[in-house]
């Protein structure tokens, strides 16, 4: 079952309005940066915690541990974080299909999760990498219209 979160948050309105004011195409680019500032925080506390928890045996769960943007519309940005398998794994590792076994574990094996835990102690952090970006892009566009 995902696991979900309440974060109470101020200054949505003064934030809207700023985005408005910003030309149409920065505004997605702008709000995907900040998206993504987020989603690294979470991965690198993932891999970290990955190594912390000694499944680093070839090290290619650990390098194949991203964040990849979904597709979306209107003002909804995401990314998944998750580990890349199959065809998507990097080139000259081994496919880490096994991560998930790890993360939920089996029935013969207890979970030793480490993406999950990483959103749960990393939230604040990235919230912060977010806002923090979000103002740097927001300046910059409001000092370039000026």
């Amino acid at each position: 079952m995902p696991e979900t979160f309440e974060i109470k948050t101020e200054g949505f309105a003064e934030l809207r309005l700023r985005l408005n004011a910003m030309k149409e195409d920065m505004r997605g680019t702008t709000a995907y940066a900040a998206t993504a500032a987020g989603a690294r925080v979470v991965r690198d506390r993932a891999k970290r915690n990955a190594i912390a928890l000694g499944l680093v045996d070839t090290g290619s769960m650990v390098e194949n541990i991203a964040i990849s943007r979904v597709k979306s519309d209107g003002f909804t940005f995401i990314y998944k974080i998750g580990v890349r398998g199959k065809k998507k794994a990097k080139k000259g590792g081994s496919n880490p299909w096994y991560w998930f076994m790890h993360e939920f574990g089996t029935s013969r094996m207890p979970a030793r999760p480490f993406v999950t835990p990483a959103l749960s102690s990393e939230t604040s952090k990235a919230l912060a990498a977010m806002a923090r970006t979000l103002k740097r892009r927001i300046d910059k566009a409001e000092s370039a219209a000026a």
